[in-house]
């Protein structure tokens, strides 16, 4: 039975591999998206116009959670 990595807790893993910077992991991962995006738009998964929708209702929601933290903050002190 193969040892599982410290670090990520897989069998099989490339973190001793390479080790990445901050940049380069948010670079690879931002590339990422955007292909799958690309593929799940040409694909006629989604639409433009429904992933336009969910990133609004997602900002939407991160305003209202900060927005309660703030009024968390301000009732505490």
């Amino acid at each position: 039975m193969e040892e599982k990595c410290e670090e990520c807790g897989k069998e099989e893993c490339a973190c001793e591999e390479e080790d990445m910077s901050t940049e380069e992991l948010v670079e690879t991962n931002h590339l990422m998206i955007n292909a799958l995006i690309d593929l799940l738009i040409e694909k006629k998964v989604v639409t433009e116009e429904e992933l336009d929708k969910k990133l609004e209702e997602f900002d939407d929601e991160d305003e209202t959670e900060e927005e309660t933290e703030e009024e968390t903050v301000a009732k505490d002190e």
